[in-house]
């Protein structure tokens, strides 16, 4: 199994203490803003990651252009436009499908147990294409990783299958199946800005502008289902119980899942500048185990604070992917 603890010093002895409060700070908050949404509705996927991306591009930008050096990570790109093109369909496309998914009956914490699979994914892409060699120890906590995510996962369907009819379990295993698909794609997704980095010396200020305006043509085509899902989340009740009974959404008392959009455009921004940071310091897999970290802490606050039933076979699995 891979020594976390080590890791985690080490990477603290090199000065990266802030983007690991950013991923834990903001990346945590993220999971739970978007499940305040899906726990509610599950058609929002498409205007939640239009959303994401449209106001990181205006939020990093804000951030970046106030001072010398971010303006030269803006304008001054060290990375040619065909190596970032690659990034931003691997990168729309995870996120898109990790937003959509939620749609086919997945629960957020067999969500987050799935995408914990990623390491499993990184290390066979770097050994089939980019000639990684890994340890014994390594090749263990995949292991593990994978048994973790096939038990979650059995276990999920047999509760989708017992619970409801055939239509919603078949519904399901399509999630299932497009989680597998973004998790190699993210994966993929990982090496090119890991080899980006290291051969272009590109900023992680100019990695998050670019893959993320880079990507807004590619929401072209869903913007009358962004438009449609957006109104649903305008027919939400106000944020704020009044005492008076008034439950019409004002200004001074918006639709609350529109609140829980904007802060999780927030809390998105905040999380991917802490991804971005720590990969420009770091290895593909480095990173992938330390959101791993960060996804078993959103797991149990998923548990804690939403109340979902806890099953022996979710929890055997989860404790076999977080243990690897």
């Amino acid at each position: 199994m891979f020594n976390v603890s080590p890791a985690i010093m080490a990477m603290a002895s090199w000065g990266l203490v802030t983007p690991l409060l950013l991923i834990f700070g903001g990346c945590c908050s993220n999971v739970y803003t978007l499940e305040a949404i899906t726990h509610r509705t599950s058609a929002a996927g498409s205007v939640i990651t239009f959303a994401q991306f449209f106001g990181i591009v205006i939020g990093s930008f804000g951030m970046f252009s106030s001072s010398a050096i971010g303006r030269q990570a803006l304008w001054n790109r060290k990375v040619p436009l065909w190596d970032y093109l690659k990034i931003v369909i691997c990168h729309f496309s995870v996120s898109w499908l990790n937003n959509m998914v939620l749609d086919f009956h997945i629960s957020v914490p067999v969500f987050i147990i799935m995408r914990s699979g990623g390491s499993v994914v990184t290390m066979l892409l770097g050994w089939l294409f980019y000639d990684r060699q890994y340890t014994q120890r390594q090749i263990s906590a995949v292991a593990l990783l994978t048994l973790g995510v096939v038990v979650s996962t059995a276990a999920s369907r047999n509760n989708a299958s017992s619970a409801s009819d055939p239509e919603m379990s078949g519904r399901f295993m399509i999630g299932i199946a497009l989680m597998v698909l973004a998790q190699f794609v993210a994966s993929m997704m990982g090496l090119f800005l890991e080899r980006a980095f290291r051969k272009h010396g590109a900023s992680w200020q100019e990695s998050l502008f670019w893959t993320h305006i880079l990507a807004l043509p590619f929401f072209l085509p869903l913007l009358g289902q962004v438009n449609r899902q957006f109104h649903i989340l305008l027919k939400s009740e106000p944020f704020f119980k009044l005492a008076d009974g008034h439950v019409e959404p004002s200004l001074l008392n918006p639709p609350s899942l529109v609140v829980h959009l904007v802060l999780n455009v927030i809390t998105q921004l905040i999380c991917i500048s802490g991804v971005n940071r720590l990969a420009s310091h770091s290895t593909a897999l480095s990173v992938s185990i330390v959101l791993n970290l960060r996804k078993f802490i959103s797991l149990v606050l998923s548990f804690c604070v939403f109340g979902h039933h806890i099953d022996p076979g979710i929890v055997l699995g989860a404790a076999l992917v977080f243990l690897g």
